[in-house]
């Protein structure tokens, strides 16, 4: 099997760390397309044996708009024996995909969660040039046949590994000590980018329960983005100066996840939760909205739990600026699209104040959570499911 990969890399963040990874660990002839120009610091991770071309230069250089036609048939000559073609996320490509059905070889769309915004009409022209899809979870397939009406292509769905399990994989990082607390304060951790759609203005109003409740707890955010001066408004409105942290951008994640006891993740949206899989992948069990791809992450009353969205975007002032996100999205008790809601407050207080005044449920949900990180999430069950999935073994 030869492989070419169609991957948009303007970073290294979790689907870009997963195509390295997994080219490092598959024994093939691999070439990859880009979208855009590869950045240095993602370059240094490309081995000298995959090729590399630009989609809009696949001779080397910028193809006129007039020899569009003839894209097929410079794409079969520069890649060569290349007989199978993988478009990560990429809903175009259509000289790329014929030039592979001209060989009568397949084309594969690995979808990480672009079904949720992609312009439908769009999505289903580019479905009809693919032989098979794989989603990152049951909740992608979903959207696909319900969103973008597509439900005559065969799907599989493989789940993503883990950061952890990447990194471990690539870099040989070794075992983590036990966590040693040093007081009986509950750290909840939340990390990703400072966007109104991470609903962490909810988080906050949590903490504000859980301070009332007399729970003893910090909260420590990773991340950086558009919201933060929100956010540490928000901090001081609800006197919280002393109980959250904003950590910004942390290099060294293991370390931020072994110093945490759970995890919230309060998204109103999120196709391929990666941050809910480290959390797991360390032993933090999570609390997170019940909505899109989470229910699949975590076992219920086992490494976490879930929570009904119950609370209409614009129904409280903390989640007014929470705009511009995908119209729908998907409920898994309702297996129906719907519109965007979020968690209560209140609701995340109360579970978390379950957890921590059960005896021996925290420790109960660590050790699950950290089994189901390794078995469910690890880098090598990640690569059979894949492999047996891109190349059609698996349906």
């Amino acid at each position: 099997m030869n492989p070419t990969h169609f991957i948009r890399l303007q970073e290294l963040a979790g689907t870009e760390m997963m195509l390295f990874s997994l080219l490092s660990r598959w024994q093939a002839d691999h070439r990859i397309v880009t979208t855009t120009r590869i950045p240095d610091n993602v370059r240094v991770e490309v081995k000298p044996q995959w090729q590399t071309h630009r989609h809009k230069a696949p001779l080397g250089v910028h193809l006129p708009r007039f020899l569009n036609s003839m894209r097929p048939a410079i794409w079969q000559r520069v890649l060569g024996e290349s007989d199978l073609l993988i478009s990560w996320s990429q809903f175009k490509g259509k000289d790329l995909a014929r030039a592979f059905k001209k060989r009568g070889r397949p084309v594969v769309h690995y979808d990480h969660g672009s079904a949720w915004s992609v312009d439908v009409m769009r999505g289903q022209r580019w479905l009809k040039e693919v032989d098979r899809i794989v989603c990152v979870s049951h909740a992608g397939k979903r959207m696909i046949e319900l969103r973008l009406g597509v439900t005559d292509v065969p799907m599989d769905v493989c789940f993503n590994p883990s950061r952890r399990s990447l990194i471990e994989h690539r870099f040989g990082v070794s075992e983590i000590s036990d966590r040693q607390k040093t007081d009986d304060t509950l750290v909840i951790g939340m990390a990703g980018r400072l966007t109104p759609v991470k609903g962490m203005l909810i988080a906050l109003q949590a903490m504000r329960h859980l301070l009332d409740a007399g729970i003893k707890a910090r909260l420590e955010i990773a991340g950086s983005g558009e919201q933060r001066d929100v956010i540490e408004t928000s901090v001081a409105s609800l006197g919280l100066e002393h109980a959250v942290t904003l950590l910004g951008h942390v290099s060294h994640m293991g370390q931020f996840y072994h110093g945490l006891d759970l995890f919230w993740s309060t998204a109103v949206r999120d196709p391929c939760p990666l941050t809910t899989l480290e959390a797991l992948s360390y032993g933090v069990p999570v609390i997170a909205s019940r909505v899109d791809g989470f229910p699949e992450q975590i076992r219920e009353g086992e490494t976490g739990y879930t929570l009904c969205c119950t609370q209409p975007l614009k129904s409280r002032p903390w989640l007014e600026d929470i705009t511009g996100i995908a119209t729908q999205v998907y409920d898994p008790d309702l297996d129906e699209l719907r519109a965007p809601m979020a968690v209560d407050p209140q609701a995340l207080a109360e579970r978390t104040i379950a957890i921590v005044q059960t005896p021996g449920e925290l420790t109960r949900l660590q050790r699950q959570a950290l089994h189901d990180g390794v078995e469910r999430f690890g880098f090598e069950a990640y690569y059979r499911r894949i492999t047996n999935a891109l190349t059609g073994k698996s349906l």
